[in-house]
């Protein structure tokens, strides 16, 4: 592996439930590791993204560079708002006694967790209705014989009867 790609600090994406972790490196698609623990997941995530980081190296292909890291945040930016909008924050952060900054933060920072909140849930119920729904069609897939009757007489050749539960 490169120097250059072997020092390259990508995010890690996890995720745990009752089966344990799932570590997935986003910009590499595909490197992922699983684990009981959040640590033995980590470990294999390091092997995984070297052999990631390898194999693309070996067929020529390019290797996607991280995204921004937190060290690469400066903690400031510049928004745009309206003038209604502006006097609004501004009279709520004062009606709260906090600084229209701290305000805002505390707005953004509510809202993201919200967002993430619902994401998971939303992931959650899917993966729980897909869960369902492929048990339903296992059962359908495959059905309880009850008796051989013969449906049709063609050459003599019997058919079963299926019930499906």
């Amino acid at each position: 592996m490169s120097s250059d790609a072997a020092k390259m600090e990508y995010r890690i994406v996890a995720s745990s439930d009752e089966d344990g972790w799932l570590l997935r490196i986003p910009e590499l698609s595909g490197c992922m590791a699983a684990a009981d623990t959040f640590q033995e997941a980590f470990e294999l995530l390091k092997e995984a993204k070297e052999a990631w980081i390898a194999a693309a190296e070996n067929s020529g292909e390019s290797i996607p560079r991280p995204v921004a890291s937190k060290h690469d945040y400066s903690g400031k930016f510049t928004l745009r708002i309206s003038r209604s909008l502006h006097r609004e924050l501004a009279e709520k952060a004062e009606a709260e006694g906090v600084s229209l900054n701290q305000y805002c933060t505390h707005l953004l920072s509510g809202r993201v967790v919200e967002t993430s909140f619902k994401s998971h849930i939303a992931e959650t119920i899917e993966t729980t209705m897909f869960e369902a729904y492929s048990d339903n069609l296992r059962m359908v897939d495959q059905p309880q014989w009850v008796d051989e009757q013969p449906i049709t007489e063609q050459g003599g050749e019997y058919a079963k009867r299926a019930v499906v539960h």
